[in-house]
C-alpha cells in the first residue's frame, strides 16, 4: 500500500517546554497553524479514501518532524503551510540535496501539485522553488519530500485560504488529486459520501426526536399582536415552524431550495437552513423572522413566541 506522511506546519509541541506556535498570523487573528492543521485533516481522509496509508504528525518542532519522516517509510512525505510577507499566490517547495531527493518523484510531484493548485484556487502561480538552505522539512528527509504554501495569512483576500473550510476543501482536494495523479490513481472525491452520511445522519436525528418528543404544537405564536395557529415541533431547543405560513403571514422576496431533506432559505440574499420533513419545509423561526425584519422574543412560562 502507497503511504502519504503529512506533516501541517506550526502548532503545538510534544517536546516540554517549546511553547505554541501560530506561523504566519494576519490582523483578523487568522492562524497558519489552525489553517494547516484543518487542511492536514481533511487531506488524510481523502488520501484514505482513495485507498492511501498516511501518517499524520502534529507537532511543530522540525526536527520532530524529520524523524517522524525518516523513521515512518512513505513514498511521500508533504508539509503544508500558508506564506506571509507581503506577496499572493501558490508556490512548491523542494530541495535536491535531500538525502530522500529523487527528480522522478520529488520534482515532478512537485510540478503536478502546483498545476492542480493554481488550476482549482485561482491564486497566482508562484512556481517551483529549489530551497537548499533554511526550511529544514525539506532537506534532512530520507524519502521524498515537498512543502506547499498556500495562499499568504497577511494578504487582505487570500487569508481566507487558511480559514474558510470550503477554501480549504478546496486546497485538500487539490493536494489529493495531485498526489493520485503522479501515483496513477483514479481520483475519488469523498464529498459526495460525506454530505450523504451528515444528511442521514440529520434525518436520523430528526426522526428520533420527532418521535421521542412529539412536541408538535405546543408552542403558541403572536404575530403582530395577532394569536396563530402554526405548525410547529422543537429540537435541541431549536423551535422549527412551517416555513410556507410565516411567508403567508409576511410575503417577502423568499426562495426555498430544497435538496437532500436539506431545505435552503434565501430573502434578500442571506441564506439560512431548513429541514424538510414529508413535503413541508421546516425552518428556525427566531432565524426566518429576524431575516424578515421581525423581533422576536419568547415566554417561557406559557410556552409563546412574540414576533413583532
Amino acid at each position: 500500500m502507497l503511504t502519504i506522511n503529512i506533516l501541517p506546519g506550526h502548532g503545538v509541541s510534544n517536546i516540554k517546554g517549546v511553547p505554541y506556535d501560530p506561523g504566519a498570523t494576519n490582523k483578523n487573528g487568522t492562524e497558519e497553524a489552525t489553517g494547516t492543521k484543518i487542511l492536514a485533516n481533511k487531506l488524510k481522509s481523502k488520501l484514505e479514501f482513495n485507498g492511501f496509508k498516511v501518517n499524520l504528525l502534529n507537532d511543530r518542532n522540525v526536527t520532530t518532524q524529520i524523524n517522524f519522516v525518516n523513521n515512518n517509510k512513505c513514498d511521500l512525505a508533504v508539509s503544508l503551510h500558508f506564506n506571509a510577507g507581503g506577496g499572493h499566490g501558490i508556490e512548491v517547495l523542494y530541495s535536491n540535496t535531500a538525502p530522500g531527493y529523487h527528480s522522478s518523484t520529488t520534482l515532478k510531484v512537485a510540478n503536478i501539485l502546483l498545476k492542480h493548485l493554481v488550476n482549482d484556487t485561482g491564486l497566482t502561480n508562484r512556481g517551483i522553488k529549489l530551497t537548499n538552505s533554511g526550511v529544514g522539512i525539506i532537506k534532512r528527509t530520507n524519502f521524498p519530500t515537498i512543502l506547499s504554501e498556500n495562499g499568504f495569512v497577511d494578504h487582505p483576500t487570500e487569508y481566507l485560504w487558511a480559514k474558510d473550510n470550503e477554501k480549504l476543501e478546496i486546497l485538500a482536494n487539490a493536494h489529493c488529486k495531485a498526489i493520485c495523479e503522479y501515483f496513477g490513481i483514479k481520483y475519488k472525491d469523498n464529498k459526495d459520501k460525506n454530505e450523504n452520511q451528515e444528511n442521514n445522519n440529520k434525518k436520523e436525528e430528526i426522526n428520533q426526536d420527532m418521535a421521542i418528543l412529539n412536541t408538535k404544537n405546543l408552542i403558541k405564536f403572536t404575530y403582530n399582536g395577532e394569536a396563530k395557529q402554526l405548525e410547529n415541533f422543537t429540537i435541541n431547543n431549536t423551535t422549527y415552524v412551517k416555513t410556507r405560513e410565516i411567508l403567508d403571514l409576511d410575503s417577502k422576496n423568499m426562495i426555498i431550495n430544497i435538496k437532500d431533506n436539506i431545505v435552503k432559505i434565501d430573502i434578500n440574499d442571506k441564506e439560512i437552513d431548513g429541514i424538510l420533513i414529508g413535503d413541508k419545509s421546516y425552518s428556525p423561526v427566531r432565524q426566518l423572522c429576524e431575516m424578515l425584519g421581525k423581533t422576536v422574543d419568547y415566554d417561557g412560562v406559557n410556552k409563546k413566541v412574540i414576533i413583532k
